[in-house]
């Protein structure tokens, strides 16, 4: 076996291992394009059979799991254009199926290829000026670039979603929750769950994935709740219709908070068996893994978020979600006397939210009955209170 297929992190610090055949076995061709044909093939009519195309005539799909693609700073897009005027080799453009009939998924590439797309669409400019304003040389040089562009045929959407991540696990490219996302998109109902509470892609067309892991109309409950679910979390943004498209930076940083949330609050109450660990203090990586795995179909996966809508809610109202002085998914910070303002010291709630502080109080929620949570409602003063308390404590708070 080859080092490249023995890796088998145990948490999202590495790669998963593919296990349907090795990397290097899989069916692969190589081929040196022209970018203006790469990039138009993105914008190419959907079809419901590509069978007897030719490869470099298919169209180019990217999947909904992969964020958008207008990460790069207007620098960054200077040096593009720059290495392409000289001629630069950049990484290959990596596309990948399963079926001859499929489209070809985007597994790495997508920032450069919607990148030159962009500029041939007049969208962005290059030195102040648009395509149709360069010089005749560095428009030929712009329409002439090639790229190497790798072809890989695999058994599955799950490996294709493995591929993207071993393409993706090094370097700065993705974190872990945008590789999380790849990883469970095709095997996970729970993933599915919270990324449509989030605000997230509904996993529209992936009919026999969602038959398999028994994603159900849930999804659109799930999905009508997102709004609230993201307002009530400070410092981040209400959720925007093309965010059902593709994942943005604000669906990722809800995705990831709200995954840690349910793993800190049921990874110990989910069976050993289904986790598929004994280990009782797992990393934040480690937990999100393990009950992702775990609340795999739609019967079971609903009903935890469904729990977590509620505890989201009762964490707002029970510790208090003021700008000023609401406790709850927020650090405290400590602030100095002012005399002119005539202020003394004290420490105050500070900031957007911590992932650390929402498990927390999300978890100290998430077994309470009913009865409980409206107690607790009913004498908000006293449990603000006691979380300062908590939370300042030098000995047994966070913040000590």
């Amino acid at each position: 076996e080859s080092a490249l297929d023995s890796l088998n992190a145990p948490d999202e610090s590495g790669p998963t291992p593919l296990k349907q055949k090795r990397f290097e076995e899989l069916e692969r061709k190589t081929k040196l394009e022209e970018a203006a044909s790469l990039a138009e093939r993105i914008e190419l009519d959907d079809q419901e059979d590509w069978s007897g195309s030719k490869y470099d005539e298919i169209k180019i799909i990217v999947p909904d799991y992969q964020r958008h693609s207008d990460q790069w700073t207007k620098p960054k897009h200077i040096a593009f254009v720059d290495s392409i005027l000289r001629d630069i080799p950049m990484p290959s453009i990596v596309l990948g199926r399963k079926d001859e009939r499929e489209p070809w998924q985007l597994i790495d590439g997508q920032q450069r290829l919607k990148t030159y797309l962009r500029f041939l669409q007049a969208r962005y400019t290059y030195n102040d000026e648009t395509d149709a304003e360069w010089p005749k040389w560095v428009k030929d040089r712009f329409a002439n670039y090639k790229f190497n562009v790798e072809y890989i045929t695999a058994d599955s959407d799950a490996e294709l979603a493995l591929i993207f991540e071993r393409y993706n696990s090094s370097g700065k490219a993705l974190n872990a929750a945008e590789l999380r996302c790849a990883r469970f998109h095709h095997t996970s109902a729970l993933h599915h769950y919270i990324m449509a509470i989030s605000g997230g892609p509904k996993m529209d067309g992936a009919v026999p994935s969602q038959l398999r892991i028994g994603v159900s109309e849930d999804l659109e409950k799930h999905a009508a709740r997102a709004y609230e679910t993201r307002h009530k979390i400070p410092g981040i943004s209400n959720p925007e219709p093309d965010e059902r498209k593709q994942v943005r930076q604000s669906t990722i940083k809800t995705y990831d908070i709200l995954c840690k949330i349910v793993s800190y609050s049921i990874y110990r109450q989910t069976d050993v068996l289904l986790r598929g660990s004994k280990n009782e203090t797992p990393s934040g990586a480690q937990a999100c893994k393990a009950v992702l795995a775990a609340y795999n179909h739609g019967s079971t996966a609903s009903e935890v978020v469904d729990r977590l809508y509620l505890i989201v809610t009762k964490v707002s109202s029970i510790f208090g979600d003021s700008q000023d002085w609401g406790y709850a998914w927020k650090t405290l910070k400590y602030f100095g006397a002012d005399e002119d303002a005539g202020t003394e010291a004290e420490w105050r709630p500070f900031g957007g939210v911590n992932a650390w502080v929402a498990q927390m109080q999300c978890a100290s929620l998430w077994n309470l009955s009913p009865r409980q949570l409206d107690l607790l409602e009913l004498n908000t003063d006293t449990v603000r209170t006691k979380w300062h308390e908590f939370a300042t404590d030098r000995d047994h708070g966070f913040l000590g």
